[in-house]
């Protein structure tokens, strides 16, 4: 009954291990700010459309454009340089698969905007993907909690354990 038991503990723990080298509200930090480089995105596109500073948004669009690219990919598979392991809870991965569809579908249009076409298109593209980066987030954080849930009963149970062990142990 005892190893039934410890192995239950195992299996509830299993997905904390997803999360090894990163604590969870760095993860949801870093999805969160996935949805910002989406704004941050759309208002340098908003501005260089009007001529604003076109050539200092531009540049500042490149690069977010870079660092969302990056961080998607990390938060999906894994990166070295932003000691990100990707995630294998299924649901997660499943949104950041809608969220890398969009974004992927939506390159030919950002590259327009770049050139001063499509503006409102590109910006456009972005909400949608910002809303799906928004679920994302959300699913992150439900994990979260399901996990701390997860350690909470294993506590529990844990002190049970011990508390059932010394009440079998003779003085």
């Amino acid at each position: 009954m005892k190893k039934k038991i410890i192995v239950l503990i195992e299996i509830l723990l299993l997905p904390i291990a997803s999360f090894a080298n990163i604590s969870n509200s760095e993860l949801i930090n870093i999805a969160g700010k996935q949805r910002m480089l989406t704004q941050k995105m759309g208002k340098a596109l908003l501005f260089a459309s009007n001529n604003f500073k076109k050539k200092e948004y531009i540049v500042d669009f490149k690069k977010s454009r870079k660092l969302f690219s990056d961080t998607l990919k990390g938060l999906l598979y894994g990166s070295k340089i932003l000691h990100l392991e990707g995630t294998k809870l299924p649901k997660i991965t499943a949104q950041l698969k809608v969220v890398d569809k969009l974004w992927k579908e939506h390159q030919p249009i950002l590259k327009k905007a770049i050139e001063g076409k499509e503006m409102k298109k590109a910006i456009a593209g972005l909400d949608k993907i910002l809303v799906e980066m928004n679920r994302g987030v959300f699913i992150y954080t439900q994990s979260v909690n399901r996990q701390k849930q997860r350690l909470k009963f294993a506590s529990l149970i844990g002190n049970f354990m011990n508390k059932g062990n010394l009440s079998n142990r003779r003085v």
